[in-house]
Protein backbone atom coordinates (compact mmCIF):
# COMPACT_ATOMS: atom_id res chain seq x y z
CA UNK A 1 0.00 0.00 0.00
CA UNK A 2 1.23 3.49 -0.85
CA UNK A 3 -0.12 6.77 0.53
CA UNK A 4 0.27 9.21 -2.36
CA UNK A 5 1.15 12.80 -1.44
CA UNK A 6 0.84 11.71 2.24
CA UNK A 7 -2.93 11.97 1.82
CA UNK A 8 -5.02 9.04 3.09
CA UNK A 9 -7.67 9.78 0.46
CA UNK A 10 -5.10 8.93 -2.22
CA UNK A 11 -4.14 5.33 -1.53
CA UNK A 12 -2.63 2.88 -4.00
CA UNK A 13 -2.60 -0.86 -3.41
CA UNK A 14 -1.13 -3.76 -5.31
CA UNK A 15 1.63 -6.32 -5.49
CA UNK A 16 5.34 -5.81 -4.81
CA UNK A 17 7.84 -8.60 -5.50
CA UNK A 18 11.51 -8.59 -4.49
CA UNK A 19 14.20 -11.08 -5.46
CA UNK A 20 17.39 -10.41 -3.48
CA UNK A 21 20.86 -11.68 -4.34
CA UNK A 22 19.41 -13.46 -7.36
CA UNK A 23 22.83 -14.21 -8.91
CA UNK A 24 24.82 -14.41 -5.68
CA UNK A 25 26.29 -10.92 -6.22
CA UNK A 26 24.05 -8.90 -3.90
CA UNK A 27 21.94 -7.79 -6.84
CA UNK A 28 18.22 -7.13 -6.37
CA UNK A 29 15.31 -6.99 -8.78
CA UNK A 30 11.92 -5.50 -7.95
CA UNK A 31 8.61 -5.78 -9.74
CA UNK A 32 5.44 -3.92 -8.85
CA UNK A 33 1.89 -3.33 -10.00
CA UNK A 34 -0.51 -0.97 -8.24
CA UNK A 35 -4.16 0.00 -8.49
CA UNK A 36 -6.31 2.71 -6.98
CA UNK A 37 -4.84 6.20 -7.01
CA UNK A 38 -2.18 6.66 -9.74
CA UNK A 39 -2.21 3.04 -11.02
CA UNK A 40 1.17 1.90 -12.32
CA UNK A 41 3.52 -0.98 -13.03
CA UNK A 42 7.30 -1.06 -13.00
CA UNK A 43 10.57 -2.95 -12.81
CA UNK A 44 13.86 -2.11 -11.05
CA UNK A 45 17.32 -3.68 -11.09
CA UNK A 46 19.86 -2.67 -8.41
CA UNK A 47 23.53 -3.59 -8.28
CA UNK A 48 25.21 -1.94 -5.25
CA UNK A 49 28.62 -3.44 -6.04
CA UNK A 50 29.23 -3.03 -9.74
CA UNK A 51 32.99 -3.27 -9.24
CA UNK A 52 35.06 -5.61 -7.10
CA UNK A 53 36.17 -2.79 -4.79
CA UNK A 54 32.53 -1.88 -4.05
CA UNK A 55 32.94 1.74 -5.10
CA UNK A 56 30.58 1.74 -8.08
CA UNK A 57 26.86 1.08 -8.12
CA UNK A 58 24.17 0.88 -10.79
CA UNK A 59 20.40 1.16 -10.81
CA UNK A 60 17.99 0.73 -13.72
CA UNK A 61 14.25 1.26 -13.46
CA UNK A 62 11.33 1.59 -15.80
CA UNK A 63 7.68 2.30 -15.08
CA UNK A 64 4.42 3.38 -16.64
CA UNK A 65 1.59 5.08 -14.78
CA UNK A 66 -1.66 6.96 -15.08
CA UNK A 67 -1.30 10.00 -12.82
CA UNK A 68 -3.71 12.53 -11.42
CA UNK A 69 -2.73 16.11 -12.21
CA UNK A 70 -1.06 17.98 -9.34
CA UNK A 71 -0.80 21.43 -10.94
CA UNK A 72 -3.15 24.08 -9.54
CA UNK A 73 -2.70 26.22 -12.66
CA UNK A 74 -3.61 23.41 -15.04
CA UNK A 75 -6.71 22.47 -13.02
CA UNK A 76 -7.83 26.13 -12.93
CA UNK A 77 -7.34 26.54 -16.69
CA UNK A 78 -9.29 23.39 -17.53
CA UNK A 79 -11.95 23.82 -14.85
CA UNK A 80 -11.74 20.25 -13.56
CA UNK A 81 -9.21 17.61 -12.58
CA UNK A 82 -7.70 15.26 -15.16
CA UNK A 83 -5.28 12.36 -15.56
CA UNK A 84 -2.21 12.03 -17.76
CA UNK A 85 0.12 9.22 -18.79
CA UNK A 86 3.75 9.12 -17.69
CA UNK A 87 6.32 6.52 -18.67
CA UNK A 88 9.99 6.66 -17.74
CA UNK A 89 13.16 4.59 -18.11
CA UNK A 90 16.05 5.65 -15.89
CA UNK A 91 19.67 4.51 -15.60
CA UNK A 92 21.86 5.66 -12.68
CA UNK A 93 25.60 5.04 -12.43
CA UNK A 94 27.36 6.19 -9.29
CA UNK A 95 30.58 6.06 -7.30
CA UNK A 96 31.13 6.01 -3.53
CA UNK A 97 34.01 8.37 -2.82
CA UNK A 98 34.20 7.22 0.80
CA UNK A 99 31.88 6.18 3.61
CA UNK A 100 29.86 9.41 3.52
CA UNK A 101 30.20 10.83 -0.01
CA UNK A 102 28.95 9.64 -3.38
CA UNK A 103 28.45 11.08 -6.83
CA UNK A 104 26.24 9.81 -9.62
CA UNK A 105 24.95 10.54 -13.11
CA UNK A 106 21.65 9.50 -14.60
CA UNK A 107 20.19 9.17 -18.08
CA UNK A 108 16.42 8.99 -18.49
CA UNK A 109 13.77 8.88 -21.16
CA UNK A 110 10.45 10.52 -20.26
CA UNK A 111 7.08 10.27 -21.98
CA UNK A 112 4.12 12.48 -21.00
CA UNK A 113 0.72 12.36 -22.69
CA UNK A 114 -2.51 14.21 -21.96
CA UNK A 115 -5.75 14.05 -23.94
CA UNK A 116 -7.15 17.44 -22.87
CA UNK A 117 -5.95 20.72 -24.36
CA UNK A 118 -4.27 22.54 -21.47
CA UNK A 119 -2.00 25.54 -22.16
CA UNK A 120 1.58 25.02 -20.95
CA UNK A 121 0.93 21.65 -19.31
CA UNK A 122 2.47 19.91 -22.31
CA UNK A 123 4.96 21.83 -24.45
CA UNK A 124 4.06 20.15 -27.76
CA UNK A 125 0.66 20.89 -29.28
CA UNK A 126 -0.04 17.23 -30.07
CA UNK A 127 -0.36 16.55 -26.32
CA UNK A 128 2.80 14.44 -26.10
CA UNK A 129 6.18 15.35 -24.64
CA UNK A 130 8.97 12.81 -25.03
CA UNK A 131 12.56 13.65 -24.27
CA UNK A 132 15.90 12.55 -22.85
CA UNK A 133 17.08 13.79 -19.49
CA UNK A 134 20.67 13.92 -18.26
CA UNK A 135 21.59 14.63 -14.66
CA UNK A 136 24.48 14.83 -12.21
CA UNK A 137 24.27 14.57 -8.45
CA UNK A 138 26.26 14.61 -5.22
CA UNK A 139 25.20 13.25 -1.82
CA UNK A 140 26.83 13.57 1.59
CA UNK A 141 25.23 11.60 4.42
CA UNK A 142 26.66 11.52 7.94
CA UNK A 143 23.42 10.97 9.88
CA UNK A 144 23.70 8.61 12.84
CA UNK A 145 20.37 6.88 12.04
CA UNK A 146 18.51 7.49 8.78
CA UNK A 147 15.08 6.51 10.16
CA UNK A 148 15.31 9.05 13.04
CA UNK A 149 18.52 11.10 13.09
CA UNK A 150 19.72 12.84 16.25
CA UNK A 151 23.16 13.94 15.09
CA UNK A 152 24.91 14.44 11.78
CA UNK A 153 24.55 16.22 8.47
CA UNK A 154 22.94 15.50 5.12
CA UNK A 155 23.51 17.29 1.83
CA UNK A 156 22.04 16.57 -1.59
CA UNK A 157 22.64 18.48 -4.80
CA UNK A 158 21.51 17.45 -8.25
CA UNK A 159 20.95 19.14 -11.58
CA UNK A 160 19.22 17.89 -14.73
CA UNK A 161 19.13 18.91 -18.38
CA UNK A 162 15.76 18.12 -19.95
CA UNK A 163 15.26 17.66 -23.68
CA UNK A 164 18.41 19.47 -24.80
CA UNK A 165 16.32 21.30 -27.39
CA UNK A 166 14.88 18.19 -29.05
CA UNK A 167 11.09 17.97 -29.53
CA UNK A 168 10.81 21.57 -28.28
CA UNK A 169 11.87 20.53 -24.74
CA UNK A 170 14.71 22.55 -23.27
CA UNK A 171 14.63 23.35 -19.56
CA UNK A 172 16.79 22.60 -16.54
CA UNK A 173 16.15 21.84 -12.87
CA UNK A 174 18.37 22.00 -9.80
CA UNK A 175 17.73 20.79 -6.25
CA UNK A 176 19.61 21.58 -3.04
CA UNK A 177 18.72 19.90 0.26
CA UNK A 178 20.68 20.61 3.46
CA UNK A 179 19.83 19.07 6.86
CA UNK A 180 21.60 19.38 10.20
CA UNK A 181 21.03 17.44 13.44
CA UNK A 182 22.56 18.04 16.88
CA UNK A 183 21.79 18.16 20.60
CA UNK A 184 21.08 21.28 22.66
CA UNK A 185 21.74 19.42 25.91
CA UNK A 186 21.92 15.86 27.10
CA UNK A 187 18.26 15.17 26.26
CA UNK A 188 17.15 18.04 24.03
CA UNK A 189 17.84 17.67 20.31
CA UNK A 190 17.21 19.92 17.32
CA UNK A 191 17.25 19.67 13.56
CA UNK A 192 16.95 22.15 10.72
CA UNK A 193 16.50 21.94 6.97
CA UNK A 194 16.89 24.21 3.95
CA UNK A 195 15.49 22.99 0.64
CA UNK A 196 15.39 24.68 -2.74
CA UNK A 197 14.22 23.53 -6.17
CA UNK A 198 14.87 25.80 -9.13
CA UNK A 199 13.89 25.61 -12.80
CA UNK A 200 15.53 27.37 -15.75
CA UNK A 201 14.47 27.88 -19.36
CA UNK A 202 12.01 29.91 -21.39
CA UNK A 203 9.33 27.21 -21.31
CA UNK A 204 8.86 24.92 -18.33
CA UNK A 205 5.87 22.53 -18.56
CA UNK A 206 3.40 22.67 -15.69
CA UNK A 207 4.05 19.01 -14.82
CA UNK A 208 7.61 20.02 -13.86
CA UNK A 209 6.71 23.07 -11.75
CA UNK A 210 7.74 23.25 -8.09
CA UNK A 211 4.82 22.57 -5.77
CA UNK A 212 4.48 22.88 -2.01
CA UNK A 213 1.72 20.74 -0.52
CA UNK A 214 2.31 17.54 -2.48
CA UNK A 215 5.59 15.75 -1.75
CA UNK A 216 6.90 18.62 0.37
CA UNK A 217 4.49 19.74 3.10
CA UNK A 218 4.18 22.74 5.41
CA UNK A 219 2.68 21.50 8.66
CA UNK A 220 -0.13 23.80 9.74
CA UNK A 221 -1.00 24.08 6.03
CA UNK A 222 -0.57 20.39 5.35
CA UNK A 223 -2.98 20.14 2.41
CA UNK A 224 -2.61 23.65 1.03
CA UNK A 225 -0.90 23.73 -2.37
CA UNK A 226 1.03 26.62 -3.88
CA UNK A 227 3.13 26.39 -7.03
CA UNK A 228 5.47 28.27 -9.31
CA UNK A 229 8.72 27.58 -11.10
CA UNK A 230 10.89 27.67 -7.96
CA UNK A 231 10.56 26.96 -4.26
CA UNK A 232 12.35 27.47 -0.94
CA UNK A 233 11.48 25.58 2.23
CA UNK A 234 12.97 25.93 5.71
CA UNK A 235 12.13 23.91 8.83
CA UNK A 236 13.26 23.88 12.44
CA UNK A 237 12.33 21.29 15.06
CA UNK A 238 13.21 20.58 18.69
CA UNK A 239 12.55 17.14 20.18
CA UNK A 240 12.83 15.51 23.59
CA UNK A 241 12.54 11.83 24.64
CA UNK A 242 9.50 10.98 26.75
CA UNK A 243 10.36 7.29 26.75
CA UNK A 244 13.96 6.39 26.03
CA UNK A 245 14.65 3.61 23.63
CA UNK A 246 14.07 0.08 24.89
CA UNK A 247 14.10 -3.33 23.24
CA UNK A 248 10.83 -5.19 22.71
CA UNK A 249 11.34 -8.90 22.12
CA UNK A 250 8.36 -10.95 20.89
CA UNK A 251 10.35 -13.84 19.49
CA UNK A 252 8.42 -16.27 21.70
CA UNK A 253 5.55 -16.01 19.19
CA UNK A 254 5.65 -19.11 16.95
CA UNK A 255 5.66 -19.31 13.12
CA UNK A 256 6.55 -15.63 12.50
CA UNK A 257 10.30 -15.14 11.77
CA UNK A 258 12.28 -13.76 14.74
CA UNK A 259 13.58 -10.79 12.75
CA UNK A 260 10.00 -9.51 12.43
CA UNK A 261 9.40 -9.77 16.17
CA UNK A 262 12.26 -7.69 17.57
CA UNK A 263 11.86 -3.90 17.86
CA UNK A 264 13.42 -0.82 19.37
CA UNK A 265 10.69 1.38 20.84
CA UNK A 266 10.87 5.05 21.84
CA UNK A 267 8.56 8.06 22.22
CA UNK A 268 9.56 11.68 21.55
CA UNK A 269 7.81 15.01 22.01
CA UNK A 270 8.62 17.67 19.41
CA UNK A 271 7.73 21.23 18.42
CA UNK A 272 8.36 22.73 14.99
CA UNK A 273 8.02 25.64 12.60
CA UNK A 274 7.91 25.26 8.79
CA UNK A 275 8.05 27.96 6.10
CA UNK A 276 7.69 27.65 2.34
CA UNK A 277 7.88 30.07 -0.59
CA UNK A 278 7.27 29.65 -4.33
CA UNK A 279 8.26 32.25 -6.91
CA UNK A 280 8.93 32.82 -10.61
CA UNK A 281 11.78 35.30 -10.37
CA UNK A 282 14.04 35.53 -7.35
CA UNK A 283 12.11 37.24 -4.51
CA UNK A 284 9.50 38.56 -6.97
CA UNK A 285 5.83 37.58 -7.23
CA UNK A 286 6.27 35.15 -4.39
CA UNK A 287 3.67 33.22 -2.41
CA UNK A 288 4.52 32.11 1.11
CA UNK A 289 2.91 29.96 3.77
CA UNK A 290 4.09 28.86 7.19
CA UNK A 291 2.93 26.71 10.05
CA UNK A 292 3.98 25.69 13.53
CA UNK A 293 2.91 23.22 16.17
CA UNK A 294 3.86 20.25 18.29
CA UNK A 295 3.40 16.50 18.41
CA UNK A 296 4.77 13.10 19.36
CA UNK A 297 6.85 10.63 17.39
CA UNK A 298 6.42 6.93 18.13
CA UNK A 299 9.48 4.97 16.98
CA UNK A 300 9.17 1.33 15.98
CA UNK A 301 12.66 0.66 14.67
CA UNK A 302 13.98 -0.54 12.33
CA UNK A 303 10.62 -0.32 10.55
CA UNK A 304 8.99 3.08 10.83
CA UNK A 305 8.11 6.22 12.78
CA UNK A 306 4.51 7.21 13.49
CA UNK A 307 3.82 10.91 14.08
CA UNK A 308 0.75 12.59 15.62
CA UNK A 309 0.90 16.38 15.35
CA UNK A 310 -1.13 19.52 15.95
CA UNK A 311 -0.46 22.24 13.39
CA UNK A 312 -1.47 25.91 13.24
CA UNK A 313 -1.40 28.45 10.41
CA UNK A 314 -0.95 32.22 10.67
CA UNK A 315 -4.64 32.65 11.54
CA UNK A 316 -4.36 30.06 14.34
CA UNK A 317 -6.50 27.56 12.43
CA UNK A 318 -5.80 24.10 13.82
CA UNK A 319 -5.24 20.82 12.01
CA UNK A 320 -4.46 17.32 13.22
CA UNK A 321 -1.76 15.46 11.27
CA UNK A 322 -1.15 11.73 11.22
CA UNK A 323 1.96 10.88 9.21
CA UNK A 324 4.53 8.14 8.80
CA UNK A 325 8.29 8.54 8.85
CA UNK A 326 10.43 11.31 10.26
CA UNK A 327 9.58 14.85 9.15
CA UNK A 328 13.09 15.19 7.65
Amino acid sequence: MDINERDYKKISYGLYLVYKNFRGRNETIYGSISFGYNPSYGFTYLNPNLSNDGKYFLRFSTSSSKKRNRSITAETQLGYQFDYKHAVANLILGKRLDRFNKIYCNLSFNYFEVSDSIPNFIINQNGIDKYLQFGLGYEYDKRDLIQFPKQGEYLLFNSTLNGLGFNSINHQTAKFDLRYYDNLSEKFFYKLRFLSRLTFGNKVPLYDYSIIGVDEKIRGNFFKRIEDRNLFISSFEIFYPIINQFHLDLTFIPIIPDKLLSYRIALFFHSYIDHGTVFREFLKRQQSIYGYGFGISFLILPYNVIRFEFGFDKKFNKEIIFDLGTSF
